[in-house]
């Protein structure tokens, strides 16, 4: 097992081979089994497409569409009779599915749809197409300081947030940041919680998990918590910038013993000629004491991150909206088509706004964040109240999504659009029929705002390909 052709410590320790993850001890305690919908199921559902195109420690990863929107999604199917009898007493996937569901951060991959058959497990998730940071960084060679630190960013802040939720990953690698990219701007989703397990504030983990070349010196001592994380991001980082890994060794002893030993090479980045803060950065995330090294919050607002974040472009204006039916109908397609229809990769502007104005790392944006990123003004309140789907008072990520995107970006994709909406072709659709849909697929409903006088009115294809674009 292992990822690495090196021979000699303090050798060059490339990164050359995926690595595996090493086997992992876990105390799930009591925890509840997660009952996917007795009434559903997958086949009815989905349609199964082509052969794997990936798999985890446990299951195969594979393409599914669904039916009713012909969207594409990955959806890991786990055997129950391949499953090792340690992962069916502990209820692993149970205990994966539990926590992937309360997650909701764009850095991390979402999980929309659960299921259980007699045979076998699926989880429905996200379609990433763009491939993992491994194969970018084997295809491309090292990275440039202002890529890599827009892509920490987004590491560090689903980190946070996962911590500030009191989980740890345990197996942060190349392979478990999944990429798209447009315009030489990169979205990176986290995947993969096999590993992953709740922690107590100041509790700590026993037990090594994770992938041999990323873990922490604590992890190999035995007691740990949330900052293990930060560690394997380090090395991360590290591999991003020289293509190599800080430690390597023969064996997984010899590298445990080499990780123990914390004798890292950081003159590699002077031979780079990186800057001194990239430099002081690496060496707060590869701190080998847990206590004083930084956190993912902390890492998150570096400055070196913040030295190429200070560039993005200037926000768009919000445009006073007044709380109208068709105001309300408009925001509501807007955040259908994003949610559904419009590929992440085009997404990925909109993305680093979004981790730029949630500065507290909690996956949503708050009215007084609003204020801080756009300037005080009257617009706001009322665009919170036409952009709040779920009236819950924040913005989360498609709805912020759905406020801010440029209608040229929606232009590309009506014929799409309208293909799901128009399913007749007949180039209108009754009103009623598509708030019915709308209310279905976003999950929520028009509540109080009056249009039972309409319902009876029809909505042309030109009405809405003008609503969502203008």
């Amino acid at each position: 097992m292992g990822c690495l052709c090196s021979s000699k410590v303090g050798s060059a320790h490339k990164v050359v081979t995926r690595s595996a993850t090493f086997c992992s001890t876990r105390d799930f305690g009591d925890i509840s089994f997660v009952n996917p919908s007795p009434f559903r199921n997958f086949q009815t559902e989905y349609k199964l497409l082509k052969g794997p195109i990936g798999s985890g420690l446990i299951g195969e990863i594979r393409l599914c569409r669904q039916f009713s929107t012909s969207k594409i999604f990955a959806v890991k199917v786990v055997s129950k009779a391949g499953l090792p009898s340690d992962f069916v007493k502990k209820k692993s996937i149970e205990t994966q599915v539990k926590i992937m569901q309360g997650v909701d951060h764009p850095s991390i991959l979402k999980i929309f749809d659960f299921f259980e058959d007699a045979c076998s497990y699926y989880l429905v998730m996200e379609y990433i197409s763009g491939g993992d940071l491994y194969s970018k960084l084997d295809r491309y060679g090292k990275f440039s300081e202002k890529t890599a630190a827009k892509i920490m960013k987004q590491i560090f802040s689903a980190l946070a947030y996962l911590h500030s939720n009191n989980i740890v990953h345990r197996d942060i690698k190349l392979e478990n940041f999944l990429i798209e990219e447009n315009d030489g701007h990169m979205v990176v989703k986290l995947i993969d919680f096999d590993t992953t397990t709740r922690l107590k504030p100041d509790d700590k983990l026993k037990g090594i998990s994770g992938t041999v070349y990323y873990m922490a010196p604590e992890v190999i001592s035995g007691l740990y918590d949330e900052k293990c994380d930060v560690w394997s991001a380090g090395v991360v980082l590290y591999s991003l910038m020289t293509q190599n890994f800080p430690f390597g060794g023969e064996s997984d002893k010899d590298i445990m013993k080499n990780i123990a030993s914390n004798n890292v090479n950081f003159r590699i980045f002077e031979e780079h000629r990186a800057s001194p803060e990239l430099l002081n950065f690496l060496k707060c995330l590869l701190n080998p004491n847990q206590e004083s090294r930084i956190s993912a919050s902390e890492a998150s607002t570096h400055p070196w991150i913040l030295k190429y974040l200070c560039s993005a472009r200037v926000p768009p204006a919000l445009k006073s909206q007044q709380k109208t039916f068709k105001n309300f109908l408009t925001q509501a397609l807007k955040l259908w088509a994003v949610k559904n229809v419009v590929p992440t990769k085009e997404l990925s502007d909109y993305h680093m706004m979004f981790l730029n104005i949630d500065k507290n790392f909690d996956g949503v944006i708050s009215k007084q964040e609003l204020i801080e990123f756009f300037g005080d003004n009257d617009n706001i309140e009322k665009v919170m109240e036409i952009a709040d789907w779920n009236s819950n008072g924040v913005l989360e990520y498609y709805e912020f999504i759905s406020l801010v995107i440029h209608g040229k970006t929606l232009k590309k994709h009506t014929g799409s659009i309208l293909e799901v909406l128009d399913k007749d072709k007949s180039g209108k659709i009754i009103l009623s029929d598509l708030i019915s849909f709308l209310e279905y697929q976003l999950e929520g409903g028009f509540g109080f705002l009056d249009y039972k006088d309409d319902q009876s009115n029809e909505i042309t294809d030109e009405d809405i390909v003008e609503m969502i674009t203008t």
